[in-house]
């Protein structure tokens, strides 16, 4: 009889498998955490800019699509963001013509990690979210 020392091929190939499955299996769900949390901090933001819309017109009587301006009255409104961009959303506000509503809207810049991937995120002045991934509202809006 022989004293065999170390593993042999097939057990490293079983490994190798076992691994593999586990990792199908985790990054998806990895993926998912990762795309919850981008919803909830940029839902956050366009809510954050929304009360600073709220603030600005309490004050002055009508909106403003000016992220700089609203920072004015609510420094919240405008921090983290360099020309209305945190580097991976663009924030924007658009107003109504007659002026009296406005929609906060939170544009993805970089590329789309999945086929549910957050593309927008859109808030109008009574807080209503319209969460989008392009053609179809994305599955964890509320």
């Amino acid at each position: 009889m022989h004293n065999r020392k170390g593993i042999t091929i097939i057990e490293i190939i079983t490994v190798v498998i076992v691994i593999s499955i586990l990792a199908a299996v985790a990054l998806p769900q990895y993926m998912t955490a990762i795309e919850r949390g981008q919803v909830g901090r940029v839902r956050a933001k366009v809510d954050v800019i929304r009360k600073a819309e709220a603030a600005y017109f309490s004050i002055n009587m009508r909106y403003t699509t000016s992220l700089s301006l609203l920072a004015n009255d609510v420094p919240e409104a405008n921090a983290g963001l360099t020309n209305g961009s945190d580097g991976e959303w663009t924030y924007s506000i658009a107003e109504s013509t007659d002026q009296e509503s406005y929609t906060v809207t939170a544009v993805r810049k970089q590329g789309v990690v999945s086929r549910y991937s957050l593309k927008e995120v859109h808030i109008d002045q009574d807080g209503q979210v319209v969460d989008k991934t392009g053609e179809t509202f994305h599955p964890l809006a509320r």
